[in-house]
């Protein structure tokens, strides 16, 4: 939704608050950040001696340095009757490196190059290096990294720039970053579909915790912003405008007793789809224009909460959860956000039987439409179960069955409508839908000793969604499937081969017609070469059959994997091929292979 007069009070909590620019605000941040880290020496009486102390150390012990690592090499070659607007070839090599000073000083990077993606242009590159040095409680993040400050606010959003982790022994935590979040793009006419424009776009953040025996408090603040000027055309025909966000957010955690534990966050977003339209009058927004950015006509302020309470005690679990996030509520430190919902859940775990049987479980309720104004709603039931048994070694099993309830009401200005144009049946349009599903697994150890052994393991699911509309289920409209599977493992442990034989069954009936995939698979690996080279073999057939009378097929595919290790490295090798034949007498075939080299130093 967007600003309102009441708004005004709520974002700034009733209280002024000091103009600054959005570098004037990243300069305090990191203004903090030295704060802190002297104020965290002091308390602690650390001088300079006393951190040199391991350097000094090191230079007596002659550890000066100290270099590890790792390194791999991975291309892909594809062939093939349906390879149509597919790279032939593709390769990415990753390093990753950890340099030791004094035994005191890590500096750990990591690389990656890949050709994948080659003459396109994206807000994120696919090549990526990151940098990690650590000294005792500092560690810094440099280059193409991510961090997560909160669900609400950044959350393992890329970014190419700089990021700190101050972690002193005590009660204060405190984590920063600055850099960019995507690079500019622009808009590609000979690819529409593909490359979409982007703006470039800065950000930055901080998160402070503080934390006790019996509570805990943390305060999280992020901004980010779009640069206007970084798109030499600007793609206003395309609905596509420059962004600018601040989110805010607050916890607490409260411990009043063993096993005792309440939780909770709210945050805040200050989002501006556009910061090229019209700033708000003074008027009316006099207070809000002095956030840390102008107040647009397209700026929209909404919030979110969640709270969590949980008893635990010996081997009994409870919790309730509630989240409320509002219409329109999103972030640029997330790359997908969902809003404008409603949840309740209540779960348990509980195990029994001297720890042979497990049980858990949730219930509860999700909804949307909070604020009564879109033309439909939705809401639904939510509820699961899970038991797992395991008697002995030579049996385990587990079940779970969940069934969910959605519930679809459409809006009184609508029903008038539609008893305008001779369609008075309204109530068919209040439709509920229904998903029920099962699953069980069992696994059985038929023998095990020094020769042999042998495993049998069935698993059997189902799901099932139907709709309801004026009291009367749908059928031809849902959807039912069944799957089943057995597999027979066979290991001969002197010789070092398995054997693996497994059939599934699907079965899938959609809009009253069945469509089934079933057939075996046979699989045998086996070691080489003083068991330095692992084999594996597999073949298997799929045929695929429709009541409908459409297309049937048959399905062959050949595999075969093998990897040599020598020392501290290893080849990786891997091969597939797929033959695919139709009834209509069509035949494709597809043939990929894969060589690959890790090494660790």
């Amino acid at each position: 939704m967007y600003l309102h007069k009441q708004d005004t009070r709520s974002a700034i909590f009733g209280k002024p608050i000091v103009a600054h620019s959005f570098t004037q605000m990243r300069n305090g941040i990191f203004t903090m950040v030295l704060f802190f880290i002297a104020t965290t020496l002091t308390a602690q009486n650390v001088n300079l001696n006393n951190l040199g102390g391991g350097i000094k150390e090191g230079f007596k012990k002659n550890n000066i340095f100290k270099l590890s690592g790792g390194l791999n090499v991975n291309s892909v070659y594809s062939i093939g009757s349906d390879a149509a607007g597919r790279d032939p070839f593709n390769w990415v090599v990753g390093a990753n490196i950890n340099v030791q000073l004094f035994k005191q000083i890590n500096l750990p990077f990591a690389v990656s190059f890949t050709n994948i993606g080659a003459g396109y242009n994206f807000p994120t590159p696919p090549n990526r290096l990151s940098l990690h040095p650590t000294y005792k409680w500092v560690t810094a993040h440099i280059g193409d990294v991510n961090m997560s400050f909160s669900p609400y606010t950044l959350n393992g959003h890329l970014f190419r720039g700089l990021g700190l982790d101050l972690n002193p022994p005590g009660r204060v935590k405190l984590s920063v970053m600055y850099g960019r979040l995507q690079k500019a793009v622009e808009y590609d006419s000979t690819n529409p579909s593909f490359s979409s424009a982007t703006y470039e776009r800065w950000g930055y953040g901080a998160k402070l915790d503080y934390e006790r025996e019996k509570y805990a408090l943390g305060v999280t603040v992020f901004n980010a912003k779009d640069k206007l000027n970084s798109l030499q055309f600007a793609p206003d025909s395309l609905q596509i405008f420059p962004k600018q966000n601040l989110a805010t957010s607050y916890t607490v955690v409260l411990r009043p007793a063993k096993g005792l534990q309440f939780s909770g966050e709210m945050a805040t977003s200050i989002f501006t789809t556009n910061t090229k339209a019209e700033a708000i009058e003074k008027s009316s927004f006099d207070k809000i224009r002095r956030l840390y950015f102008p107040v647009k006509s397209a700026t929209s302020f909404n919030k979110a909460l969640k709270m969590q309470f949980t008893y635990n005690i010996k081997k009994t679990v409870m919790g309730l959860s509630y989240e409320r996030i509002d219409p329109g509520y999103q972030t640029l430190g997330t790359y997908f956000f969902a809003n404008d919902l409603e949840n309740a859940t209540f779960n348990f775990s509980q195990i029994l039987m001297n720890n042979k049987l497990s049980i858990s479980g949730n219930i509860g309720s999700q909804k949307d439409d909070i604020n009564g104004t879109k033309s439909a709603s939705n809401s639904r039931f939510i509820g699961s179960f899970n038991l797992n048994y395991m008697p002995s070694m030579k049996f385990v099993s587990s079940f779970s069955y969940s069934n969910f309830k959605t519930f679809m009401a459409v809006k009184p200005q609508f029903q008038s409508l539609a008893t305008i144009i001779n369609k008075p049946n309204l109530d068919t349009l209040n439709f509920k839908q229904i998903s029920e599903s099962m699953n069980l697994n069992m696994n059985f150890g038929l023998k095990n000793n020094n020769s042999t052994n042998q495993n049998l393991n069935m698993n059997i699911s189902y799901q099932n969604a139907n709709n309801i509309q004026g009291g009367v289920v749908q059928e031809l409209a849902g959807a039912k499937i069944y799957n089943g599977t057995a597999a027979y493992s066979l290991l001969l442990v002197p010789q070092q081969i398995n054997f693996n034989l497994i059939y599934s069954y699907n079965l899938n009936t959609i809009g009253g017609l069945n469509n089934t995939v079933s057939g075996p698979t046979l699989a045998m690996g086996t070691k080489l070469l003083k068991q330095k080279m692992s084999v594996n073999l597999s073949a298997s057939y799929n045929a695929i059959t429709s009541s409908g009378g459409g297309v049937g097929y048959q399905i062959l595919n050949n595999r075969i994997n093998a990897t040599y290790n020598f020392g501290k490295s290893s080849m990786q090798f891997n091969l597939m091929h797929q033959d695919r034949k139709g009834t209509d007498n069509s035949s494709i075939y597809t043939m990929v292979g894969s060589i690959g080299f890790n090494t660790a130093f």
